[in-house]
C-alpha cells in the first residue's frame, strides 16, 4: 500500500481586514483590524492561487477572529463548534453574503437570535459577518468604506 501525502501549498500574508458583525437584534457593529492569513495554491510553484481553499480559510478565520471579540466584549460565551453557513444578502447588493454558525447554541444571557435573518432561518443565533464574494477572486473582507455603508444600511432598517 502506498500512502500519499495531501500537501496544500500555501503563504501567508499581512491583511487589513473588514467586516461588519451582527449580534442577534444588536446594532451591526465594523470590525477592522490586522490578521495573518493563508493564500493556498494548487501548484507547487505557488503561482495559481486555489480559490476555494482559500475562501473557506478566510471565512472560517475572519469568523473566529470577529466571533472571539465580540464575545469577549458582551461577555458571554460559546461552544467554539462552527458549522458556518452562507446566504446571500441581495438587499445590500448581488456581491454580499452574510455567514452565521448554524452549531451554535442559544445564549442564556440575552436574545441572540439574529435579526436580519429571522425570516430566512429562524434557529440563527450568535454572531454574523458580512463579507464579500467576487465571482472570480472567491470571498475576500470590506473595505471600511463598504463596512461603513453595510452598517448604516443594516441600522436603518
Amino acid at each position: 500500500m502506498i500512502e500519499t501525502k495531501v500537501l496544500y501549498p500555501y503563504r501567508y500574508f499581512h491583511h487589513t481586514v473588514c467586516t461588519v458583525a451582527l449580534y442577534g437584534s444588536q446594532k451591526p457593529r465594523v470590525f477592522n483590524g490586522k490578521l495573518v492569513l493563508r493564500t493556498y495554491y494548487t501548484d507547487e510553484n505557488m503561482r495559481t492561487v486555489d480559490t476555494a481553499r482559500t475562501s473557506a480559510y478566510v471565512k472560517d478565520e475572519i469568523f473566529f477572529e470577529t466571533n472571539k471579540v465580540l464575545r469577549e466584549m458582551m461577555d458571554d460565551p460559546y461552544n467554539g463548534k462552527r458549522v458556518l453557513n452562507e446566504l446571500p444578502m441581495p438587499e445590500l447588493g448581488t456581491n454580499y453574503v452574510i455567514i452565521y454558525n448554524s452549531a451554535e447554541i442559544p445564549s442564556v444571557r440575552c436574545d441572540d437570535q439574529i435579526a436580519t435573518l429571522r425570516f430566512r432561518d429562524p434557529e440563527a443565533r450568535g454572531v454574523a459577518i458580512i463579507l464579500k464574494r467576487d465571482h472570480a477572486k472567491g470571498l475576500t473582507w470590506l473595505t471600511i468604506e463598504e463596512a461603513r455603508w453595510i452598517r448604516d444600511q443594516l441600522s436603518a432598517e
